[in-house]
């Protein structure tokens, strides 16, 4: 991440493999009834990839881009948390104009 608290998109470019992106804190832990104990939430290149499947949900590039490079600020102060009704996967949302 950067000082803006944005996520460097470029960060693999950089030689860097992984970048922490947020914190599994014991309230959500709680909130989510979950055995876990609170970690950092990474984000790895592979998994940048992987979310490049959502640009269709965008106008275009710049917005979805812009979605992604504040995926910390969605983590850190999301409008819902939940799981993922298949995966079990812990979902922050955040509605964004």
């Amino acid at each position: 991440m950067n000082e803006d608290n944005m996520l460097d998109l470029d960060f693999a470019s950089k030689g860097i493999a992984k970048v922490k992106i947020g914190e599994l804190t014991q309230e959500v832990i709680e909130l989510l009834n979950i055995q876990r104990k609170p970690c950092n939430i990474v984000m790895w290149q592979e998994r940048l990839k992987y979310t490049e499947k959502h640009k269709i949900n965008f106008k275009n590039e710049e917005e979805y881009n812009e979605a992604i490079r504040n995926i910390p600020n969605i983590i850190k102060n999301p409008d819902y948390v939940g799981l993922h009704p298949t995966d079990g996967s812990i979902q922050y949302i955040k509605q964004i104009n």
